[in-house]
């Protein structure tokens, strides 16, 4: 389901982002991550804090940290770091996700957030680990939404604070 469509129902919506996988790597240059983006066919060459690609789309939220979301089977990722120093691992349960359609999402995520998730400030293409409400969650800017990604543990806590935090804006 795109952004279009969710967008066109609802300004937040629970969504599925498929099987996430974590990867961080030990010290790694720019040619090593581009052998590995094409070995596996997507990009992890792009700047800490954007995101790039669609289905795979690869998160950098750090110099030798990733989150690939919708992801091949975390096995075929390692095997693309084979020759350095990694750690990936299969978030596939652990997290769950809400799409925060418009200028909405930014409006509810500055109830909860010091971070300035405007499309000026955030725009398409931001990725970033932060914490909302006291929850540990990633957050990223498409072109009309805001995604964030909560640990399951949360969700039930994260799903009650958006329900306040919308009454208190209407």
């Amino acid at each position: 389901m795109d952004e279009l469509d969710v967008c066109a129902r609802s300004d937040i919506a629970r969504v599925d982002l498929g099987r996430l996988v974590g990867v961080r790597v030990g010290r790694i240059g720019n040619q090593e991550l581009a052998a590995a983006s094409t070995q596996l066919g997507f990009r992890f060459d792009s700047d800490v804090n954007r995101w790039s690609g669609s289905a795979p789309r690869t998160l950098r939220l750090g110099p030798s940290e990733w989150i690939v979301v919708a992801s091949p089977h975390a096995t075929r990722v390692s095997e693309a770091f084979a020759y350095t120093l990694h750690h990936v691992w299969d978030l596939a349960d652990g997290y769950r996700a809400w799409k925060l359609c418009a200028t909405l999402g930014a409006d509810l995520l500055s109830l909860g957030c010091t971070l300035d998730f405007d499309a000026g400030s955030f725009p398409a293409g931001a990725c970033t680990r932060t914490l909302i409400a006291q929850i540990d969650a990633i957050v990223f800017r498409e072109e009309s939404a805001l995604t964030v990604i909560i640990d399951t543990s949360s969700a039930h806590y994260f799903q009650a604070w958006l329900d306040d935090a919308l009454a208190g804006l209407q």
